[in-house]
C-alpha cells in the first residue's frame, strides 16, 4: 500500500543564470590574428631523466603578433589601453569562418583568454562567466569581445543537486534507434 504523499508547496522557476548578471556597456572588443590551437601552446624536452615544458614558439610569435594588433588597434583610435575588467566578464570569440574545417573551434580559447590576461584587458580569466566560441566574420583571424557583468544578486542553491544525490538517482537510458 502506498503512502499518501505531503502536499509541497510550489517552488518557485528556477532563476536563468543570465539574469543574475547585469551587463555593463564598457565592452571591450578587437581584432586578432588566428589564435594558436591549444595542443600547440606548449613543448617539452627530455634532458637526462628531467622534462622541460616551455612555451612553443608559435606560441610566444602569437602573442606578440596580438600585441601589435591590440596597439595597432589603440593608436588607430587615439586611445591607451583601458583599465582591466575586474570581476566576471562574459566573452564572445569569434574565428574567421574560412578556417571552418581545418581546427577545432574549442582550442583556441585558451591562448586568447591567457593573453588577455597578459595584456591587461582582464584581471585574471577564471572570472569569465560566459563563454561563446562562434565561427563568423574576423579579418584578421579572430574577434574577441569583452564584456564586464556585474552581479545583481546572488544565486541560491535551487536545483543543484548534490552529486551523493545526483550519481544514486536512477537513470533512464535514452534509445539510440526508435
Amino acid at each position: 500500500m502506498k503512502t499518501p504523499r505531503k502536499a509541497t508547496k510550489s517552488k518557485a522557476a528556477k532563476p536563468d543564470p543570465a539574469e543574475l548578471f547585469e551587463i555593463i556597456d564598457e565592452a571591450i572588443e578587437l581584432e586578432l590574428p588566428l589564435p594558436v590551437s591549444t595542443n600547440r601552446i606548449w613543448r617539452s624536452r627530455r634532458i637526462g631523466k628531467k622534462v622541460m615544458v616551455y612555451p612553443a614558439p608559435s606560441y610566444q610569435k602569437w602573442k606578440l603578433r596580438a600585441d601589435a594588433a591590440l596597439q595597432d588597434q589603440l593608436d588607430a583610435i587615439g586611445a591607451i589601453l583601458p583599465e582591466p575588467i575586474y570581476g566576471p566578464f562574459n566573452v564572445v570569440l569569434t574565428i574567421d569562418w574560412h578556417k571552418r574545417f581545418k581546427s577545432d573551434l574549442d582550442n583556441r580559447t585558451k591562448s586568447v583568454m591567457d593573453w588577455a590576461k597578459r595584456a591587461g584587458l582582464i584581471e585574471d580569466d577564471r572570472f569569465q562567466n560566459k563563454v561563446v566560441i562562434q565561427w563568423g566574420h574576423a579579418p584578421m583571424g579572430a574577434r574577441l569581445r569583452l564584456t564586464p557583468v556585474a552581479p545583481v544578486e546572488e544565486p541560491d542553491a535551487v536545483g543543484i543537486i548534490p552529486v551523493a544525490d545526483f550519481a544514486s538517482r536512477q537513470r533512464t537510458p535514452i534509445p539510440l534507434h526508435s
